[in-house]
C-alpha cells in the first residue's frame, strides 16, 4: 500500500477528530505491528470519549473495507494523558 495515501487518510481522521472535539489531542505512530499500519491515540475530555470511540471505530472500519488500510484508533480520557510518558 502507498504510504503517502495512508498518511493522507490518517490526517483526514485527525481533522475529523478535531472538528468533533477541538480539545482532543492525538498522537499517531506508523510503526507496523502485525497487520496494523497506523495507531492513533486520542485523548479527549471524559464526556467525549464514548462518542469519539464510536465515530473513530466507524471511520477506521470503513477505511479497512474500502481502502485496505488497518488503522487503530484508541480513545482515552484526557485526564490520563499526564500519566503517559511523552516520547522524546
Amino acid at each position: 500500500m502507498n504510504e503517502n495515501h495512508l498518511r493522507y487518510i490518517v490526517r483526514d481522521i485527525e481533522y475529523r477528530i478535531m472538528r468533533h472535539c477541538p480539545e482532543a489531542v492525538t498522537r499517531t505512530s506508523y510503526y507496523p505491528f502485525e497487520d496494523v499500519e497506523a495507531l492513533i491515540d486520542i485523548y479527549a475530555p471524559a464526556d467525549q470519549v464514548e462518542a469519539l470511540d464510536e465515530l473513530t471505530s466507524d471511520w477506521t472500519y470503513n477505511i479497512l473495507l474500502n481502502e485496505g488500510h488497518n488503522i487503530v484508533a484508541l480513545v482515552y480520557d484526557l485526564a490520563e494523558m499526564s500519566q503517559v510518558a511523552v516520547p522524546a
